[in-house]
Order: C-alpha cells, then structure tokens, then sequence
C-alpha cells in the first residue's frame, strides 16, 4: 500500500505508480482518512515489525503505519503532528479580514499601474 498526505486527509493507493497516474483512483475505492484531531505516535509497543506508528483518529479509531526506516517514519509522525498544530493555532494574520470600521472611501491601491499613451 501506498500513502499520500494531501492537506488534511491521507489517500491510499496501490503503489506510487497509481498515486502519480491516477490519482482519483484510490486503493479498493477507499475514501480518504480525515486527519484532523488525529494524533500519531511511534508505536513503541508493537514488536512485531520495525518502524511502525500509531495513527489516532478524533473517532477513537486506530490504524498501525510500517514506514521503511526510521527516518520516514518520524517524518509522518511530524507531519501529522503539523496538521493539528495548524488547526490550534488558527488563521493567520493574512487570512483575516480587515476591520469593520475602516473606511469604505479610501483610495483603493493597485500593484499595477496603467499608463496612458
């Protein structure tokens, strides 16, 4: 099985091949894990394979991800671990809107200018 993390939710596929090709066709028709509220730790217990992690979901369910080192394996955890740290901290400054009480008269800017001939 191959995983792709695209923004919030991890898509399943066959192998990279149909996650390039076809990337709307996901493995066995499988919808898309929504990642937000979910939690992923190094599954230190499970013994039976190496570079496994523990993937929490805000459901309660669980799911066991086998990485190919290490390395791999601390980046999903990271990743994910981003996505609920972008959720807490909210929006950022450029994303919100400006205050209700500026003025609707103010000479509107543009990073264009037109010059005339």
């Amino acid at each position: 099985m191959y995983c792709v993390l695209k923004g919030t939710q991890l898509h399943f596929y066959k192998d990279a091949k149909f996650a390039k090709t076809m990337p709307e066709q996901t493995l066995k028709g499988e919808q898309p894990l929504n990642l937000l509220g979910a939690t992923a730790l190094v599954a230190n217990d499970y013994k039976k394979r190496k570079h496994v992690f523990r993937l929490k979901l805000e459901s309660g369910a669980e799911f066991l991800f086998q990485a190919h080192d290490d390395q791999e394996m601390n980046n999903w955890v990271a990743r994910v671990t981003d996505i609920q740290d972008a959720k807490s901290a909210g929006p950022s400054r450029s994303q919100t809107l400006p205050a209700s009480g500026q003025k609707d008269d103010q000479k509107r800017k543009s990073f264009f200018t037109l010059k005339k001939n």
